[in-house]
């Protein structure tokens, strides 16, 4: 995606006064994309955790409610559930090393 930012910047040189208005012209816009990206991903980690989060408990219900054929359903929602926070605060890490 930055390649193509890039390279569609390349042809549109000459429309500026400077090379140095066309360096901070695309660092504007690379750093744009990165946040763009960034936010879009949140919001799908977000939606995902959520997914996960009710059906683990509309199958924990379920399951002491009497189904018992639900055991497994819920240690793999668990799981992945516990895989995505893990990942998480992984990247919570990075970000405050970076800070």
């Amino acid at each position: 995606m930055i390649t193509q930012v890039i390279d569609l910047h390349k042809h549109n040189i000459r429309n500026f006064h400077s090379l140095g208005d066309w360096w901070d012209n695309l660092k504007t816009i690379v750093r744009n994309k990165f946040i763009d990206f960034s936010v879009q991903k949140r919001r799908k980690l977000n939606s995902r955790r959520n997914i996960l989060t009710k059906q683990l408990i509309r199958a924990k219900k379920a399951l002491h409610s009497g189904v018992s054929n639900l055991a497994s359903t819920v240690e793999n929602l668990e799981r992945d559930l516990l895989s995505l926070i893990s990942k998480e605060a992984e990247s919570a890490k990075i970000r405050s090393r970076a800070e």
